[in-house]
C-alpha cells in the first residue's frame, strides 16, 4: 500500500485501494474508525471523509454487485439493514477475486500446476494450487445453485407397485449347495400371481 491517505485519491483508484485493503475474512472485519486510520489525514475535516468513506464502501459493494453478480462486500449488520447504534464493520469474503478469469486463463493455470510446477518457485506453486482451488470452488458453488445442481430437488419417489418376493431361507441354502458342488442349477420363473 502506498504511505498517501485513500482519500487523497481520485475516486476510481480509491475504491481498488479499498479493495486491496479491507481484510479477506469475518474474524478480521473492521470498523469505519478502524479504516479512516488509513483512509484520511485530515483531521479538521473527519465528518466529511467519514462520509466519503461511507459512499466509497458503498460504490464498491454496488460494483461487485452489478458487474461480479457476488455480495463479496460484507457490512455486519448486512446492508440495508439499520445499525441502530452498533458498530458496523467491513469486510470481503475470502475467495472472491477480481481476477480476470477465462477458459484459457484456467488451462494455462491447470498447464502450470500439472506440468511445470517443480520447476517453479515455491510461492508461485502455492499462489496457484490457491487460485486453481478459489476458482475450483466458486465453480462447484455455481452449479449446484444451478438448475442442473440442483437435479435431486426435482426427483419424484413414488410407491413401488412391484413388491420383491421373499425368498425362503431353504431354497437359498439350496442354491447355495448346489454352487459349492458345482452342480447345474435349472431355475424356472412363474407367475407372481401363481
Amino acid at each position: 500500500m502506498s504511505a498517501h491517505p485513500i482519500s487523497s485519491y481520485k475516486k476510481s483508484e480509491r475504491l481498488f485501494a479499498l479493495y486491496q485493503y479491507l481484510p479477506r475474512s469475518k474474524a478480521q472485519a473492521t470498523s469505519l474508525t478502524e479504516l479512516m486510520d488509513k483512509y484520511a489525514s485530515d483531521t479538521d475535516n473527519v465528518s466529511n471523509q467519514r462520509k466519503n468513506l461511507e459512499n466509497d464502501l458503498f460504490s464498491l459493494n454496488q460494483i461487485f454487485t452489478d458487474i461480479f453478480y457476488s455480495q463479496a462486500l460484507v457490512r455486519i449488520p448486512a446492508w440495508g439493514q439499520n445499525i441502530s447504534g452498533q458498530t458496523a464493520r467491513f469486510y470481503i469474503e475470502p475467495d472472491f477475486s477480481i481476477d480476470a478469469i477465462n477458459e484459457q486463463t484456467v488451462f494455462f493455470w491447470e498447464m502450470l500446476s500439472n506440468y511445470t510446477a517443480n520447476y517453479l518457485p515455491i510461492s508461485f506453486q502455492q499462489t496457484l494450487h490457491h487460485k486453481l482451488a478459489q476458482i475450483r470452488k466458486r465453480e462447484k458453488v455455481r452449479f449446484h445453485q444451478g438448475a442442473l445442481g440442483q437435479w435431486q430437488e426435482h426427483l419424484i419417489n413414488l410407491p413401488s407397485v412391484v413388491q420383491a418376493p421373499t425368498i425362503d431361507n431353504q431354497v437359498l441354502a439350496g442354491i447355495h449347495q448346489a454352487l459349492l458342488n458345482k452342480s447345474q442349477l435349472c431355475i424356472v420363473y412363474q407367475n407372481k400371481s401363481c
